[in-house]
């Protein structure tokens, strides 16, 4: 319980300076990430050894370093121009299959079998995050290297004492540990999170009378010379009259609609906040830590 503790701090402090970075500027520093890869890479040795798990158990912490570490460092072996070999960046990603192979040798068959499995979801984690970013369901690259992260410091369901408050049978734990690993709960908790944001933004709206339908659920009335600066102007002028566009294009020009705007008297504008996805999974971090897996919890309620 003192590892897990120490995870939920070390996630918590991290994401949380990343969540002030990315409010603030949108850019995040790769350094946040590496150090709190690293960190939860060392958690992941102390928590081995005061369990006194087999040693085949720590060649786990080859492949999930190599993988984590190459997001950052290195070039790539696949560029515009085609394949490039990289004699040291293959022969890490070699050594690191040879790792991963020996621990499986070793582990399977035996009693250790779970062990190794739940082993493998982490590299299996941080492989998905880059897939999740190629496909585009994570839009920004700091959201895979976050997703990573977290794999890297909470790499098992955590225990606090008496939470998380949503517990499940030992026997389906130990499987949700391997095809549904914690760092992905704290992705779907996140996605719960951000889904939320339209009931906020009506609150917000309702507390400065400002409520107007469907607006108040996907922004806020400013006055039209104080636009934030990440934000997305919800309106455009067609045929002289404002219209609402709910799903703001980057690709407009903003100033235009703003001049627009401007040009038949409007003083004020209905504008989208630019929320950067890195703060719903502070949320959703703490969220899986003290409540748990939220999106099966519901299943088991409504489906029993």
């Amino acid at each position: 319980m003192l590892v897990d503790a120490a995870r939920f701090a070390v996630g918590l402090a991290f994401l949380a300076a990343a969540s002030f970075q990315d409010w603030r500027t949108r850019r995040i520093d790769d350094r946040l990430w590496v150090a709190m890869g690293t960190a939860g890479l060392l958690l992941f040795a102390v928590d081995g050894y005061w369990g006194g798990l087999p040693w085949e158990h720590y060649l786990i912490l080859v492949p999930a370093a190599v993988l984590f570490y190459a997001t950052f460092y290195g070039e790539e072996l696949w560029t515009e121009e085609g394949f490039r070999f990289r004699p040291l960046r293959i022969g890490l990603f070699f050594t690191a299959f040879l790792a991963l192979a020996y621990e499986g040798y070793a582990l399977l068959p035996g009693p250790n079998a779970a062990l190794f499995y739940r082993d493998l979801a982490i590299p299996a984690m941080i492989l998905i995050a880059f897939g999740f970013y190629v496909m585009g369901l994570l839009h920004g690259g700091a959201d895979a290297k976050a997703l990573m992260a977290i794999t890297l410091v909470a790499p098992v369901y955590p225990v606090l004492g008496g939470f998380p408050l949503i517990q499940f049978d030992p026997r389906l734990a130990g499987a949700l540990e391997v095809v549904y690993p914690f760092s992905l709960v704290v992705l779907t908790n996140a996605a719960l999170v951000f889904v939320l944001a339209p009931l906020v933004l009506l609150a917000y709206n309702a507390r400065r009378g400002t409520v107007r339908f469907p607006h108040a659920l996907f922004g806020y009335r400013v006055p039209i010379d104080a636009v934030p600066r990440f934000a997305w102007v919800m309106e455009v002028i067609v045929g002289g009259e404002r219209k609402a566009v709910l799903s703001p294009r980057r690709t407009r020009d903003r100033e235009e609609m703003l001049a627009n705007l401007r040009g038949i008297g409007a003083t004020d504008v209905w504008v989208m906040p630019q929320i950067p996805f890195i703060v719903p999974m502070l949320a959703g971090f703490v969220v899986a830590f003290l409540v748990g897996n939220v999106l099966f919890g519901l299943m088991t309620v409504l489906l029993p």
